[in-house]
C-alpha cells in the first residue's frame, strides 16, 4: 500500500519571472519513506525563456533491505532501489517558442546534472564489503516540437 502527497507553489513576482517550489512525501506498508524538495527560477523574454531548477531527494530504505543478510528472513533482496540513497538533480533549459495561428512550434535545449549516493549499500570484493560509490550522470536533450 503506497500513499504520496504533493504540494507545490507558484508565484510570478515580475513579469518575466516565475519561482516555484514543492515537496513530496511519499510512504508505503515496505517502511520506505522519501522527501522531495525543489525549488526553480524561470525568466521569459517572449519568445525565450531560461528554467533553472534543482530538486533534492532522501528515501529510507525498506524495512526488510540489508546491504548483506546474515540471517534468513521472509523477504531479501540487495535491490538497490530499496536502499537508503539521496539524489539530487540539477536541471538548466533554453526554451524558443514561436505560437502562429495554425500551429505552435518549440525548440528546447536542456542539460541536467543528476547526483545519486547510497547511504549504506555495499557489495562483496576481495578487501571485504566496499560502500557502492555515487553515481554521477550528465543528461542532454535537444527537442522541436509542432503543435498543429
Amino acid at each position: 500500500v503506497r500513499h504520496a502527497g504533493t504540494l507545490s507553489l507558484r508565484h510570478r513576482p515580475l513579469d518575466t519571472l516565475f519561482l516555484q517550489g514543492s515537496y513530496r512525501l511519499y510512504a508505503d506498508t515496505w517502511g520506505l519513506r522519501a522527501h522531495t524538495g525543489g525549488v526553480g527560477a524561470t525568466f521569459e523574454w517572449s519568445p525565450f525563456s531560461v528554467e533553472l531548477e534543482e530538486r533534492v531527494n532522501w528515501q529510507s530504505s525498506a524495512s526488510f533491505y540489508r546491504s548483506v543478510y546474515t540471517v534468513t528472513r521472509d523477504f531479501v533482496t540487495r535491490d538497490r532501489r530499496l536502499a537508503k540513497y539521496t539524489s539530487t538533480i540539477t536541471n538548466l533549459a533554453f526554451r524558443w517558442r514561436d505560437d502562429r495561428q495554425w500551429a505552435k512550434f518549440e525548440a528546447v535545449l536542456q542539460g541536467e546534472l543528476h547526483v545519486l549516493h547510497y547511504d549504506d549499500l555495499r557489495y562483496p570484493s576481495e578487501d571485504g564489503l566496499q560502500r557502492w560509490t555515487d553515481t554521477i550522470a550528465l543528461v542532454g536533450q535537444l527537442g522541436l516540437s509542432l503543435a498543429l
